[in-house]
């Protein structure tokens, strides 16, 4: 199960943090993802983030995961 976290700051910014909790390890990397990225999943779904964010993730047969 992972768990998320949200801060709010002074200036009204809201930063989102989440663990990726799993039973095995990951051997996650420093993972850095821009706004406006465009992605496809394993399945062929497509998408495009809004925001850019920085995390750990790790390559998971072809397809990153963060």
């Amino acid at each position: 199960m992972c768990t998320g976290f949200t801060i709010q700051t002074l200036n009204n910014q809201v930063l989102l943090g989440r663990t990726m909790d799993y039973d095995y390890p990951l051997d996650g990397s420093p993972a850095v993802t821009p706004r406006n990225y465009r992605w496809k999943s394993r399945t062929g779904t497509t998408g495009q983030t809004q925001y850019g964010f920085i995390g750990t993730g790790t390559d998971m047969e072809g397809f990153y995961l963060w």
